[in-house]
């Protein structure tokens, strides 16, 4: 029987290995689980509407959601990617054949592939619907400024028959006069 700090060593070996793999199989399973939307979302990668406003906070709910799954594989990559720990151990021998057989490293590598896909777009819809909401605030603005321009020359282009008390406006036909004022 090897000595106690040898079964010591091998168990928090296969107790990390354990915790690295069920965190690894989460990342992949919330990987999967995010496909099916992914595909409903892809007419938002290439425009946004008024149609689209409802799913903007979904789309964000699920941008944040890839950001944090590549945080956690950035996280889990140090720990895979570290070296073997020299001179070799039992411990470490285990652990490196455990990472070998579940094929850890390749998993890792696939999980970040697909991960760089879905952020890539929902980066592309959530400039879409940065775009969309810019040129509406633009828009409205624009239309805002028009409204204040006409006012203002109508204003300027009456004002010496206001002035003079000239001015009158007939409701029926939407024409102005200038007609002289009696005097009472």
């Amino acid at each position: 029987m090897p000595p106690r700090s040898d079964v010591e060593a091998l168990r928090e070996a296969i107790t990390d290995f354990t915790n690295l793999e069920a965190e690894l199989t989460a990342i992949e399973d919330a990987i999967a689980a995010a496909w099916p939307a992914y595909e409903v979302d892809l007419p938002y990668a290439y425009g946004f509407s008024d149609a689209s406003f409802s799913v903007r906070d979904a789309l964000l709910d699920r941008y944040s959601t890839v950001k944090s799954l590549q945080g956690r594989l950035a996280r889990l990559t140090k720990q895979i990617t570290h070296p073997a720990p020299q001179p070799p151990t039992l411990a470490g021998q285990i652990g490196e054949r455990l990472r070998e057989r579940l094929r850890i490293e390749e998993r890792e590598e696939a999980a970040d592939g697909e991960l760089e896909v879905l952020s890539d777009h929902y980066d592309a819809c959530g400039q879409r619907a940065s775009d969309f909401m810019i040129a509406r605030r633009e828009n409205m603005l624009s239309w805002t400024i028009i409204v204040l321009l006409a006012t203002e020359t109508l204003l300027v282009c009456h004002r010496p028959a206001v002035e003079r008390g000239n001015l009158t406006i007939c409701v029926t036909c939407r024409s102005t006069s200038s007609a002289p004022r009696r005097s009472s």
